[in-house]
C-alpha cells in the first residue's frame, strides 16, 4: 500500500502506552521503580533476536549481493548494532529513494527511534512523577511535550527525511500512548459494555483513520506532521475502548498469533524482501509474494521459539554470556564488512572493479571547478560576465548533468559564460511572493540572491533546467522558473528531459551481479520512463515562449523508445553512474547528440558549436 508506512506509527502509539503505563504503574503503585530493571528488560526484548537477525542477514548477504551493496550492509549493521540506524538513514538515503528499496536493514530506523525514546523517556516520567502530583497537572506536562514535538514538524516540515527519521518528530505519537496511560490508570476499574452503540461506532471508525491513510498517503506526503494524526487519533482510540466489539475482533487466534511472533516478523519480513528480490528480480509477483510470505512467517515463528524466549525469560549465566558474545560478534563482524576487512563472495567475479558512481562523482568535481559556480561567482575567476551568451543551469542533482552535457561541446569557447547555480536538492530554494528567491543554506544565498536579482536574470541568454521527474520533483520550483521569464520575456528555456530510473540503482552493481555490461537493458529494472513530461510543460506555457525540450531517451533508445535498443556504455565505461544520472563519459555522449540533432534549435537561441 502506498501509505503503509503508517503501521509505524501504530508501533509508536502502542509503545508509549505501554512503556508509560508500566512506569507508571511501578512508580504509584509498587513504589519500585528501577531504571536497571528497566532497561534490562528492554534489552533482553530487543538486542539478542535484532543481533542475531543482523548477523544472518550478513551472512545472507554475503552470497547474494554484490560488493557494493555488502559494504553499504555492514554499515547499515554497525549503526543498527549501535541503535542509530535512523540517523544513518537520515544521513545517506530518503525512505522512498531508489536505492533504499536495496538496504535490507532499512526497517531498523524505527528501532533506533524507539531505542533512543527508551533513553530518555524513563527520566521524563520520573521527573513528572516527582514535582508534578495531580493528574490533570501530569496530563499537561505530557500535552506540552506533545505540542512541542508536533511544532518541530512544522518548522523542520521541508526536510522530510529528518522529520521521518529522527526520534524528536516522533515524540509527540510516543506522546498520545502516554496520555491514554494516564488516563486509564487514573480510572483502572473501568468496564465499557461492549453493545453500546456509540462506543462501536467510535470503535469503527478509528479503524476507518487507521486503514485509510494507507490508501492516500504516498512517498510525497510530508510524514509524520499532520498526516500522522488520523493513525495516531484512530489507534488512542481503539486502545481507550478496548472492550468494544472492533477490539475484540482483535483477539481473533490467528490475529494473536501474529501478534505474538509480531517482533520477529517485523525484523525478517524485509530483509527477506529485499534479498530475495535481489537475488530472484525474474520472478513473477504471485511467485514472489508467496516465497516473501512464507519465508517470512516461518523464519519469525523460529525466532520467536529459539531466540525470543529463550533469551527474554532465562537469567541463568549461560544465557547473559551468550548474548555478550553476540553483541560483540555482531558489532565486529559489521565492522569488518564496513571496513571492507571482509569482502562479498562476488568480489573476483566483478566486471566493474571501482564503483561507477566514485569514479563519476570524482569527474564531476574536477569539472564543475572549472566553470563558474554561482555559489562562489563573486570571486570566481572562471566566471567571463562580459562573454557574448550567458547560459544559466538550473535544477536538482541532475542539474551538473546538464552542465557536463553543454560543456562538452561549447565549454572551451570564450563567447559563453556556462553559469551553473547550485543544485535545488542542496540549497532548497524557495519563491516568494514578491519575486525574490530565499534559502535556509547559508553556503547558497549568493546564489538566492542573483537569482532573486532582475538585472542579473534579463542578462541571461539561456536557461538549461534539468531535473529527474520535472513534473513532479521540479514542479515546487517552476513558480521561480516563470518569474526568471518575468523579469527576462526573451530568455530562452531549454528542459532536459526524459530520464530512465533503475532498481538497483546502481547500473554498475547490475553488471556486477550478472556479469554482463548490458544488465541494465532489462525492461524488468526500469522504473521510470520519462513520462508525458513534455505535454505537462506544454500546459504551463512553455510553447509560446523561445523554448526547446530535449528527451534524452529518444537520444540514447531511438524514436521507438525500446530498452533493448539503448545505448548505456561506451566499451567498458558507462554513461550512467546510477540509475538515472550520467558519468562523464555519458554527459560527451549526450552532448555530442544534442549538438547534431538540435544543431537549427540551439542555433536559434545564439549556441553555436
Amino acid at each position: 500500500m502506498p501509505g503503509g508506512y503508517t503501521g509505524v506509527d501504530i508501533f509508536f502509539v502502542i509503545s508509549g502506552f505501554l512503556i508509560t503505563s508500566h512506569i507508571l504503574y511501578e512508580i504509584n503503585y509498587k513504589k519500585d521503580f528501577s531504571f536497571k530493571r528497566f532497561y534490562l528488560r528492554r534489552i533482553k526484548r530487543i538486542l539478542p533476536a535484532l543481533l542475531f537477525m543482523t548477523l544472518m542477514v550478513i551472512a545472507a548477504g554475503y552470497f547474494i549481493l554484490t560488493s557494493f551493496y555488502f559494504q553499504s550492509l555492514g554499515e547499515q549493521a554497525f549503526s543498527t548494532t549501535l541503535s542509530y540506524s535512523n540517523i544513518y538513514f537520515y544521513l545517506t538515503a530518503g525512505y522512498f529513494d531508489l536505492d533504499a528499496s536495496l538496504k535490507p536493514l532499512l526497517h531498523t530506523w524505527s528501532l533506533g527511534v524507539e531505542e533512543q525514546f527508551y533513553l530518555v523517556w524513563p527520566a521524563i516520567i520520573v521527573s513528572i512523577s516527582f514535582f508534578i502530583k495531580k493528574t490533570r497537572n501530569v496530563l499537561a506536562a505530557f500535552l506540552l511535550i506533545l505540542a512541542l514535538s508536533f511544532l518541530l514538524n512544522y518548522f523542520f516540515r521541508d526536510d522530510l527525511s529528518a522529520i521521518f527519521y529522527l526520534m524528536p518528530f516522533r515524540i509527540f505519537e510516543f506522546s498520545v500512548g502516554a496520555i491514554i496511560a494516564v488516563l486509564l490508570l487514573k480510572n483502572p476499574s473501568r468496564n465499557i459494555d461492549n453493545s453500546n452503540i456509540f462506543i462501536n461506532l467510535i470503535s469503527l471508525f478509528a479503524l476507518l483513520l487507521i486503514v485509510s491513510p494507507m490508501f492516500y498517503l504516498n512517498d510525497r506526503s510530508v510524514f509524520p506532521y499532520y498526516n500522522a494524526l488520523p493513525t495516531v487519533i484512530g489507534s488512542s482510540i481503539l486502545i481507550y475502548y478496548r472492550n468494544s466489539i472492533i477490539s475484540h475482533s482483535l483477539s481473533f487466534r490467528p490475529l494473536v498469533f501474529i501478534g505474538l511472533i509480531s517482533y520477529s516478523l517485523y525484523l525478517y519480513h524485509w530483509p527477506v524482501i529485499v534479498l530475495t528480490k535481489f537475488q530472484y528480480s525474474e520472478l513473477s509477483n504471485i511467485y514472489y509474494y508467496i516465497i516473501v510470505i512464507s519465508a517470512s512467517f516461518i523464519i519469525s515463528a523460529l525466532s520467536y521459539h529459539l531466540i525470543e524466549k529463550p533469551f527474554r525469560y532465562s537469567i541463568n549465566i549461560y544465557i547473559s554470556l551468550s548474548f555478550a558474545l553476540l553483541f560483540v560478534g555482531t558489532l565486529i563482524v559489521s565492522f569488518a564488512v564496513k571496513e571492507k576487512m571482509i569482502l562479498s563472495f562476488f568480489q573476483d567475479m566483478e566486471l566493474v572493479e571501482k564503483s561507477i558512481k566514485e569514479v563519476a562523482i570524482e569527474r564531476h568535481a574536477e569539472l564543475s571547478q572549472g566553470g563558474c559556480n554561482l555559489q562562489s561567482a563573486k570571486d570566481d575567476k572562471h566566471c567571463n560576465w562580459g562573454a557574448e551568451n550567458q547560459i544559466l543551469f538550473f535544477g536538482n542533482s541532475h542539474n551538473i548533468d546538464g552542465y557536463n552535457i553543454f560543456d562538452s561541446f561549447i565549454g572551451n569557447n570564450y563567447r559563453y559564460n556556462l553559469i551553473y547555480a547550485p543544485d535545488t536538492y542542496d540549497c532548497e530554494y524557495k519563491h516568494n511572493p514578491d519575486g525574490s528567491v530565499n534559502t535556509k543554506i547559508r553556503e547558497c544565498t549568493y546564489a538566492a540572491s542573483k537569482l532573486s536579482s532582475e538585472r542579473f536574470i534579463s542578462n541571461i541568454d539561456v536557461l538549461v533546467v534539468s531535473f529527474f521527474e520535472v513534473k513532479t520533483r521540479g514542479s515546487s520550483y517552476m513558480p521561480i522558473i516563470q518569474e526568471m521569464r518575468r523579469k527576462n520575456p526573451d530568455i530562452n528555456i531549454i528542459v532536459m528531459g526524459g530520464f530512465i530510473g533503475l532498481r538497483p540503482n546502481n547500473c554498475s552493481e547490475l553488471i556486477n551481479k550478472y556479469g554482463d555490461y548490458d544488465a541494465c537493458n532489462s525492461e524488468k529494472y526500469v522504473t521510470y520512463w520519462g513520462g508525458d513530461e513534455e505535454k505537462w510543460l506544454l500546459r504551463k506555457d512553455f510553447s509560446k515562449h523561445n523554448y526547446l525540450y530535449i528527451d534524452r531517451i529518444s537520444l540514447l533508445c531511438g524514436e521507438n523508445k525500446e530498452l533493448k535498443d539503448c545505448k548505456t556504455r561506451s566499451e567498458d565505461e558507462l554513461f550512467f553512474y546510477d540509475g538515472d544520472h550520467f558519468s562523464l563519459r555519458g554527459s560527451h555522449y549526450i552532448g555530442k547528440l544534442i549538438a547534431d540533432r538540435y544543431k537549427e534549435q540551439l542555433n536559434n537561441m545564439g549556441i553555436h558549436h
